[in-house]
């Protein structure tokens, strides 16, 4: 092991994790897929792109279907977006699109940051307010699958939760929306006011 880590380290109420090539399963995201299994309200979501392995997608359509809500807010294109944010917010609109199913889902909500010139770079992920996912980890294959190093950790805490979700708040405040209508998928873009 190049690192000579452990892959998983519990220390009160968080939890440590190291992953990387030399690891053979990846414990943070079997982790996530059961917390998203066993989540009961909602799921915030904070990251760069939305391109999860297929096991997450499933457990996330799986969630949304039991009538858990799921706010994501990750990066878009236009004129005045870096132009690297051509290169992966297709896919993360395809994948919104299967998480959607082909049908309205009045539990599943897409916001697109729209600060001008701007990443938004961050990987956070809340489940029902109090379980708080954070760290290196982008939510794609290249990390989820062990080819980077990763540190990151699982925080349950009511008041880490609570402080997010203000995060969360404030960040969709100058953001577009994007609701993907019907089974023709239409795309509309609206200017999101939070108060």
């Amino acid at each position: 092991n190049v690192d000579e880590h452990v892959a998983r380290k519990e220390v009160s109420q968080t939890t440590f994790y190291s992953t990387g090539p030399d690891d053979s399963e990846n414990q943070m995201l079997q982790d996530l897929i059961e917390d998203i299994k066993e989540a009961e309200q909602c799921i915030h979501i904070q990251h760069m792109y939305f391109h999860p392995v297929p096991e997450l997608l499933e457990a996330m359509k799986g969630a949304a279907g039991r009538g858990v809500r799921i706010h994501l807010v990750t990066n878009r294109t236009g004129g005045d977006m870096p132009l690297t944010h051509e290169l992966y917010t297709e896919l993360s609109r395809s994948n919104w699109k299967e998480l959607l199913d082909g049908k309205p889902n009045p539990n599943l909500h897409l916001y697109e940051f729209g600060v001008a010139n701007t990443t938004y770079h961050k990987k956070i992920i809340t489940i029902d307010g109090k379980r708080v996912y954070l760290g290196s980890t982008n939510l794609g294959e290249k990390s989820l699958k062990m080819n980077d190093h990763e540190i990151n950790v699982r925080l349950d805490s009511p008041e880490m939760g609570k402080f997010v979700l203000q995060c969360f708040l404030h960040d969709i405040h100058p953001v577009y929306q994007n609701e993907w209508q019907g089974q023709g998928r239409h795309r509309r873009q609206v200017l999101v006011e939070v108060r």
